[in-house]
């Protein structure tokens, strides 16, 4: 499998409000099918921290609750919005 750690700013408009505390952690994982995934855990009484959101770079993604207090951010990849790349000089 393949891993990779991505930083962000938590401020950044696509964090949700309550994944933004200071001392917080988010903690992205790439999973194949994020719909899938959010359901099977939603089902299990896992908190939804924001909806299915697809954005224009290329990822869907849902932020979940773990049971530790942890902020996760189930993405998968889809194809990205062209327009969007173009203007931010990615095509």
């Amino acid at each position: 499998g393949e891993f990779e750690l991505s930083l962000c700013d938590a401020a950044h408009e696509f964090v949700p409000a309550s994944a933004r505390e200071p001392s917080a952690v988010i903690l992205a994982l790439g999973v194949d099918d994020v719909t899938a995934r959010a359901e099977e855990l939603e089902s299990e009484g896992v908190a939804m921290l924001s909806a299915m959101e697809d954005e224009p770079w290329g990822q869907r993604h849902i932020f979940v609750q773990a049971p530790d207090g942890v902020a996760l951010d189930l993405f998968e990849l889809i194809p990205p919005d062209p327009t969007w790349m173009k203007a931010h000089g990615f095509a």
